[in-house]
């Protein structure tokens, strides 16, 4: 079995990072599978993909 959904992200530009751990696990969820592997995969030369403990710290400081 398989499922594909996509998930849309507009970002602001360099460094910009958005957590996705809450929409993957909604796709995740919807899908009914119980068992198997989550595939992320991202178009652009210049977007990524990374896997950290997601926390404000680790944003770019963008203030004055």
């Amino acid at each position: 079995m398989s499922y594909q959904q996509q998930i849309s992200v507009t970002t602001k530009g360099h460094g910009d990072m958005h957590d996705l751990t809450q929409r993957v696990a909604s796709v995740l969820n919807t899908s009914g599978i119980q068992t198997g592997t989550v595939n992320v995969f991202n178009v652009g030369s210049t977007a990524a993909i990374g896997t950290i403990e997601f926390e404000s710290g680790l944003q770019p400081f963008n203030g004055p």
